[in-house]
């Protein structure tokens, strides 16, 4: 066995699965090979940290997993043979073969009842028509009538946002026009039997709302808003507030508040009674088809991952196995970046924004400092007036006797001049 077909069991000598005979020459190159040697201990490197990572990752897809390895073993002896439905069959295992019928036959039960449910869904429609002023009520009140027929309502599109105005009417019936296709075609079935929906069919709802309150006292408003916030369980996540200093202009501050989804409603009302309405406003976003469908890709991606650990183990030649472990990252990093995504929407639906906008209900009159203001701004004045003096005293100081030469000068020419004009002639 030469150097070359030694380097190509390597792959199967870390993993263990060598005849005794072929792992007792691949053991006698390594002990002459520095080069073979090498090699190994790279190869033992990058299995133990794909070993590393596979104890982390939830179970294989058993089936997945068989068909997988009955490809690899199975293809050096198909090596150019053609492609035929009924050999792949019979190369198939039991759990595979059922593996295979099952979403087959789900399929073709879900097409008959898709059938069905769009047949009953068209004689409903054209049987039942709706009455007038039917259409903005919630789905309790349409279960409760006892004279009306109701038709459910046209579907939103998914994920369109709900703008609502005011009135906890306005509110539930949007809400409850925001969900899914599917759900609407439910609670048209449910309306016309008079059952209520299953509590798990609510919609998952990003719900926002917007507030102008006029206050007496906007630093008072400010702390109960704080209380109000820990009262709810929630917190401040945003505040702007700035005193105005000009006389005239009114005190405002803006303030955003997040709050659990189940107490924003009683946010709400408490919020209303801190002042007077200006404005409001209540939104919700439907996104439980983005949850959902970012969850199955999750899922889908993880499995795909532990798959494709499971196939390295196989992987022969250096580069075949840092082809995979590129393979692997990449789905790592879809699999961060969908399970983020996810959690932001989780997030955002189990807690509710709110955006208050405060406004003081009296401009600021006056904007004079106190008495002791005043009198300590005049002494740092009396002080900064006596520093600025003693440094121009100093500095006219300085320049007279820098100039010392020149008038000591002049006063002796001066002097002498004085003398000689005192003295009598005639000495």
């Amino acid at each position: 066995m030469n150097h070359q077909d030694v380097a190509e069991l390597l792959p199967w000598y870390v993993n263990g699965t060598l005849a005794p005979h072929e792992r007792a020459q691949v053991e006698a190159e390594l002990a002459s090979c520095p080069l073979c040697a090498g090699e190994l201990a790279e190869l033992q490197r990058i299995h133990a940290a794909m070993h590393e990572i596979d104890q982390d990752a939830p179970g294989p897809s058993e089936s997945l997993m068989a068909r997988t390895s009955a490809r690899i073993d199975a293809q050096p002896a198909r090596v150019g043979a053609a492609f035929s439905v009924k050999d792949w069959w019979n190369s198939l295992t039991a759990a595979g073969k059922i593996t295979v019928l099952v979403p087959a036959a789900l399929a073709a039960v879900l097409v008959v009842i898709a059938v069905r449910q769009s047949a009953l869904h068209q004689v409903a429609l054209s049987t039942y028509t709706t009455p007038a002023g039917v259409a903005g009520k919630t789905l309790d009140e349409r279960t409760q009538s006892t004279d009306q027929v109701a038709q459910a309502p046209a579907p939103p599109q998914a994920g369109a946002p709900l703008p609502i105005t005011s009135g906890a009417v306005a509110r539930s019936a949007s809400v409850n026009e925001a969900a899914a296709p599917a759900t609407s075609q439910l609670q048209a079935t449910n309306v016309l039997k008079r059952v209520p929906l299953p509590s798990g069919e609510r919609p998952q709802l990003i719900r926002t709302g917007t507030i102008d309150l006029l206050v007496p006292d906007v630093e008072q408003t400010l702390a109960q808003l704080q209380s109000l916030a820990q009262l709810q369980f929630g917190d401040v996540i945003s505040l702007d507030d700035s005193t105005p200093s000009t006389p005239g202009v009114r005190h405002t501050a803006q303030v955003q508040l997040a709050v659990p989804a189940d107490r924003f409603d009683q946010t709400m009302q408490a919020l209303v009674k801190l002042g007077a309405v200006q404005s409001r406003n209540i939104s919700a976003e439907n996104v439980s088809d983005q949850i959902v469908d970012a969850q199955a890709r999750l899922r889908n991606l993880r499995r795909t991952e532990t798959d494709m650990l499971r196939i390295l183990d196989r992987a022969g030649k250096i580069p075949d196995v840092l082809d995979v472990t590129q393979q692997i990252a990449q789905v790592r990093e879809q699999i961060e970046q969908l399970d983020a995504q996810v959690q932001s929407l989780q997030h955002r639906v189990a807690y509710s924004t709110i955006s208050i906008a405060i406004e003081d209900e009296k401009p600021v009159t006056s904007a004079q400092p106190g008495m002791g203001a005043q009198l300590d701004d005049a002494w740092k004045a009396a002080v900064r007036e006596l520093r600025n003096y003693t440094v121009r005293v100093a500095a006219v100081m300085l320049t007279i006797i820098a100039f010392a030469p020149y008038w000591l000068g002049v006063l002796l020419i001066a002097l002498f001049i004085a003398n000689r004009l005192r003295r009598p002639s005639g000495a």
